[in-house]
C-alpha cells in the first residue's frame, strides 16, 4: 500500500510509478495443523520503503523491516536475511553482501537498511560515468527455537550485524 500511488495498469501487469510517501507492505500468514499437517503458527511481516532525490545530490532509499514468528514455528519456516555474499557476488539492492545465502535464521527480526546514490554531475566521457553509492545494513535477531534443530551453520547475532559498504556503478 503506498498513500496517494500512481500507478499504470496494462493486460497483464501493474506498474507502480515513483511515489513521494513511504511504502508499507504487511504480510501475516498462518499454518493450521488440520488435514495431517504438523505445524500449527503465525508468521508477521511489516516493512516500509522511502526514496527521496536531492537535486543534484543523489538519490537515498531507506528500509525498516520487522519480522515475528509465533509458536514452535519449524526451520523451514523461519526469516533469514536475504545474503548474496559466496565466492563470486553480485550487488542486489536492500541485501546483505558479506553474508552466505541461508546462513542467518531468525524467529524475530528487525533490518534497517540505507542506501545513497550520488549523481555524477562531472561532464565526462558519455559512455563512462560511474557513480558512487553508499551503504550501511543493519539488522537485529534471535532464534527461539535453536535447540528443537541440527543446524550447523546457525550464526547468532542476538546482539547485532552491520555492514557497510560503498558500490560503483556503470
Amino acid at each position: 500500500f503506498a498513500f496517494r500511488e500512481q500507478i499504470a495498469v496494462t493486460k497483464n501487469r501493474v506498474i507502480s510509478f515513483a511515489n513521494k510517501y513511504p511504502v508499507l507492505q504487511v504480510n501475516v500468514e498462518r499454518a493450521f495443523a488440520e488435514n495431517g499437517g504438523e505445524v500449527e503458527d503465525w508468521r508477521a511481516q511489516a516493512q516500509v520503503d522511502y526514496h527521496f532525490s536531492f537535486p543534484r545530490k543523489g538519490k537515498t532509499s531507506l528500509r525498516f523491516s520487522a519480522a515475528q514468528t509465533f509458536g514452535e514455528t519449524p526451520l523451514f519456516r523461519s526469516f533469514n536475511l536475504i545474503g548474496t555474499g559466496v565466492d563470486w557476488s553480485l550487488g542486489v539492492p536492500f541485501s546483505f553482501e558479506t553474508l552466505a545465502p541461508q546462513s542467518i535464521l531468525a524467529s524475530s527480526l528487525i533490518t534497517f537498511q540505507f542506501r545513497h546514490r550520488f549523481k555524477n554531475n562531472r561532464p565526462s566521457d558519455k559512455t563512462f560515468r560511474p557513480e558512487i553509492a553508499l551503504i550501511h545494513n543493519m539488522a537485529w535477531m534471535e532464534y527461539a527455537n535453536q535447540d528443537q534443530h541440527l543446524y550447523d551453520t546457525y550464526q547468532d547475532f542476538s546482539k547485532s550485524y552491520r555492514e557497510v559498504g560503498m558500490e560503483i556503478h556503470r
